[in-house]
């Protein structure tokens, strides 16, 4: 089948490409910049589209240059950066792409979107874990701009008869990721014997998700998306672990001689626990995450294929 995944140069749009191309899918792959990706940019199946979401005419003449698209995949974010953005600049990107991707969809007829969302969205909880009911109140403009576009692809499914699935991912890590994160920190840090230093006493809980867990996600949405109009389901790592558990359990598999050094200081970030009810995932999508130990050990083989490789 034919189908576009919109940021491919991104974490989770890499290994999605990477997966559709191994089950026989052509790809067509929008991004602002040139591929990165040597995997997919010397398939067969494959064709980069330069692409700006952030201007419809843009979009529109990658779509018209495209036939009988099956699926699409939208990948493509502004995350929060260490240096604040204002609202404009998520708005370019998270709000106004998705609209020029739905204006330039609804003229070519391709219907089917798999989008991926955000447990930020959420903002901080009022209860634990966070189910698919839980009020949407944004805590930053990253957030804030998720949101709207949630809202966006949800009208278009009511009134425009697409299909659309969102997917609230709980923060994605994986070898090679393009965002800083927790897990991403730990894996680096561990590997090459660094001290960490955690917040909050190491107390604080998440549930972050592996990348090849949220591609299955999205294979499984891809399965789902013609049999309903629209539904949001939430996307974590299944076993909600405080930051020293992950710490432990990866300095284990790593066999590091880091330390880990407890911090009284609050996250600078969020200073309260948040992880996602992915009870809906598991009995409707079949969603079955994997193990934090299997996962580092991954990105162990991961990193040592790369270095041979290279």
């Amino acid at each position: 089948m034919n189908i576009i995944v919109t940021g491919n140069n991104g974490l989770l749009g890499k290994s999605l490409t990477h997966k559709l191309l191994k089950n026989g899918h052509r790809v067509y792959g929008f991004s602002r910049h040139m591929a990165k990706d040597t995997v997919a940019v010397k398939h067969r199946n494959f064709k980069h589209i330069k692409v700006d979401l952030r201007r419809f005419k843009s979009v529109q003449d990658a779509c018209n240059s495209i036939e009988d698209v099956k699926f699409i995949f939208h990948t493509a974010t502004i995350h929060p950066a260490k240096n604040k953005k204002g609202i404009s600049s998520y708005l370019d990107t998270n709000f106004k792409g998705a609209v020029n991707l739905l204006k330039a969809c609804k003229e070519r007829g391709f219907k089917n979107i798999i989008v991926s969302s955000s447990f930020s969205v959420y903002g901080k909880p009022e209860y634990l874990p966070i189910d698919e009911r839980h009020p949407a109140r944004p805590d930053n403009f990253y957030a804030l701009t998720k949101l709207q576009a949630d809202l966006l692809f949800e009208f278009y499914a009511r009134k425009m008869g697409f299909h659309i699935i969102i997917l609230r991912y709980d923060g994605i890590y994986g070898l090679g990721q393009t965002m800083p994160g927790f897990m991403q920190y730990l894996f680096e840090s561990l590997l090459k014997d660094r001290d960490v230093i955690l917040f909050n006493n190491g107390k604080q809980k998440r549930d972050n998700v592996y990348v090849d867990d949220v591609v299955e996600a999205n294979l499984k949405a891809m399965r789902l998306i013609r049999k309903t109009n629209f539904d949001i389901f939430n996307i974590g790592g299944g076993k909600p672990r405080t930051s020293l558990e992950r710490a432990r359990i990866t300095r284990r598999i790593l066999k590091s001689k880091s330390k880990i050094i407890l911090n009284n200081k609050t996250n600078p970030f969020f200073d309260y626990d948040i992880y996602l009810d992915i009870s809906k995932a598991r009995k409707v999508l079949g969603y079955r995450p994997t193990e934090l130990d299997q996962n580092i050990t991954k990105m162990i083989k991961e990193g040592k294929s790369d270095a041979e490789t290279v």
